[in-house]
């Protein structure tokens, strides 16, 4: 007898792949988005509707049964409660994809899946400000809201950091852009710092094992195992994909946070705090999670880039757009970026560094720029860039790579002209 499924999105990155999967097992898959973007695979019945619309989900509802629903795209409370006591009769498994920023240790902790979540506890009082309780929250609201009304019959899966191909966060397709251009390269932190993210493809896989193996309510963290990756085996894998000459120049993480450096986002996979890479995936891996190595999801995600992948989301049938966050919130997508040769001095093997550190008091200067940047102001550019030297083009070049967004599109031509250089004209944000 044939496997059904249901798959709440399936046409973006996870869900898509979370498809894909099933379709694989040969299974009778069903996808329900609204149609607007992404492409849902060849092979699936595409049933289009508004998660935030009852009417739409009690027609789904009545499309049923199915022997399992995978939901990976509910990002809020009520979303997921009107989805879970809607279809709850439709399914006899619902596994839920959440994440590990549910936890309120997150992510200072090492933390395991019997640990409070914010729905249960408050935030840690000196929980970082890059640290987005709000998504974590509404995350754990929702886990709340699926065991209320699934009980027995839910898996909750929370995932860290999640690469592979058609990822449009773009954390994994900034770093191989920015290693292909060669030259040096910024390498932030301890090269040996453990980091566990994992393949859409594995949590796909997972997710669809989970559907036939489970008997009763779980939660499951997926990560990688203990010493599957450091950032510099990461980073040396992009080089070799790219077969890049890129010289990596390792620069104390104190000193980047010192001078601005936006940890997370502005060097995707860098974050200092102890929590960020210590989630434990035991139960997971005991139950039959299994990572392929960093260096394949590496060499594949590079080989989706260079046969036309594009790293923003996908308007279904059209071209494509910067993404969004979930919860509809603008994103910029890191990996559109090209960015440029800034290497600050402060290296590990105390090896002098392109910049003086008097140029770092420029960057406030050069935030204070906004206003004639919108205005696309080519004195003012040309004076900034023939009158700093190469501290400031270099410090220029920075906030135009992580903060440049698309009504600065002016001043990043002027910047393309008096450098002699390109300056990637793509919106961004993430």
């Amino acid at each position: 007898m044939t496997t059904s499924v249901l798959v709440m999105g399936g046409s973006h990155f996870l869900g898509r792949a979370v498809a894909a999967e099933a379709l694989r097992r040969s299974w009778s898959v069903t996808v329900f988005n609204r149609g607007k973007t992404g492409r849902n695979p060849v092979g699936v019945r595409a049933l289009q509707g508004g998660r935030t619309n009852q009417a739409d989900l009690s027609h789904l509802a009545g499309l049923g049964p199915w022997d399992a629903i995978i939901d990976t795209s509910g990002a809020s409370a009520d979303v997921v409660d009107r989805a879970t006591q809607t279809l709850a009769l439709a399914t006899s498994r619902y596994v839920y994809v959440s994440t590990v920023s549910v936890y309120a240790g997150w992510p200072l902790l090492p933390l395991t899946e019997d640990l409070p979540t914010l729905s249960e506890a408050e935030p840690m009082a000196d929980v970082p400000s890059d640290a987005n309780v709000a998504y974590g929250l509404d995350k754990a609201d929702s886990e709340k809201a699926a065991l209320t009304n699934l009980e027995d019959f839910l898996t909750i899966l929370r995932p860290g950091v999640i690469l592979g191909p058609e990822e449009y966060v773009g954390r994994l397709p900034w770093w191989l852009k920015r290693v292909e251009r060669g030259g040096r390269v910024l390498a932030p932190g301890d090269p040996d710092q453990p980091i566990a993210p994992v393949d859409a493809r594995d949590v796909a896989t997972f997710a669809c094992d989970r559907t036939v193996a489970a008997r009763e309510a779980e939660v499951f963290n997926l990560t990688a195992p203990k010493n599957h990756a450091t950032m510099e085996r990461f980073l040396r894998a992009c080089i070799e994909v790219t077969g890049s000459d890129a010289a990596l120049e390792w620069v104390d993480g104190g000193f980047l946070l010192d001078h601005g450096a936006k940890q997370w986002t502005e060097l995707p996979l860098w974050r200092t705090h102890p929590g960020t890479w210590a989630v434990s995936g035991v139960r997971a891996q005991e139950a039959g999670f299994e990572c392929r190595p960093l260096s394949e999801t590496v060499t594949d995600t590079r080989s989706w880039l260079t046969s036309g992948g594009d790293c923003r989301r996908q308007r279904a049938g059209g071209p494509s757009r910067p993404g969004r966050r979930e919860g509809g919130r603008p994103a910029r997508c890191l990996g559109c970026s090209l960015g440029t040769d800034f290497v600050a001095r402060g290296s590990r093997q105390g090896g002098p560094g392109g910049v003086p550190p008097e140029a770092f008091e420029l960057t406030p200067q050069l935030r204070r720029l906004a206003v004639p940047v919108q205005r696309g102001d080519r004195e003012l550019c040309a004076h900034t860039l023939e009158t700093g030297q190469e501290a400031v083009h270099s410090l220029l070049g920075w906030q135009l790579e992580h903060r440049a967004q698309s009504r600065y599109r002016g001043f990043q031509i002027a910047v393309q002209e008096l450098a002699g250089r390109e300056v990637c004209g793509a919106a961004g944000g993430t």
